[in-house]
């Protein structure tokens, strides 16, 4: 018997993807409406304007910033478009919603843009995060996006896979 311990799962040529771990050190900007609203229930035009116009656009640059607009309060259809409109050139994307929700959104866009020729002939398996924002959607958006290309494609860890599509 010998001493030497192998890692057989790092041998194998597997893939595995962890979606939550593609987010993770990726940082996130607030903007908050909550303090613009109205007597605490709604948001005013010239309010909203008033503070674009105060607020530098700089403290955005490069950034993926989420606007965070309250439950339950009016807020203008156009508010978010607004915003967007005053950092757009500026931050590297602008969500709207929560963290979560931004985190949804952009792995959405980065598995939109996923180059698949890194995955062509792969055996692939997706881990199941119990994360808030990696969802059953986002998993079947990255698993239709690289089914194309990939030898095989499986859920779970590499000691024990549900096996879904071969090639």
């Amino acid at each position: 018997m010998s001493d030497v311990i192998i890692n057989k799962v790092a041998n194998s040529g597997l893939i595995t993807v962890d979606l939550e771990e593609w987010v993770k050190d990726v940082h996130f900007e607030c903007f908050d409406l909550t303090p613009l609203l109205w007597q605490g229930l709604a948001l005013r035009e010239a309010d909203l304007r008033d503070f674009l116009k105060k607020t530098p656009v700089d403290f955005y640059n490069n950034q993926w910033v989420y606007v965070l607009i309250p439950q339950d309060v009016i807020i203008p259809q156009w508010a978010h478009l607004l915003i967007g409109s005053h950092f757009g050139n500026h931050a590297k994307g602008i969500f709207v919603g929560n963290l979560d929700s931004a985190k949804k959104q952009w792995l959405h866009q980065r598995i939109q843009a996923l180059d698949v020729a890194d995955y062509d002939g792969a055996r692939v398996i997706i881990k199941g995060c119990t994360s808030p924002f990696v969802t059953r959607q986002i998993q079947m958006s990255f698993m239709l996006k690289v089914l194309p290309v990939v030898k095989s494609f499986m859920f779970g860890e590499p000691c024990s896979t549900v096996p879904l599509f071969k090639r």
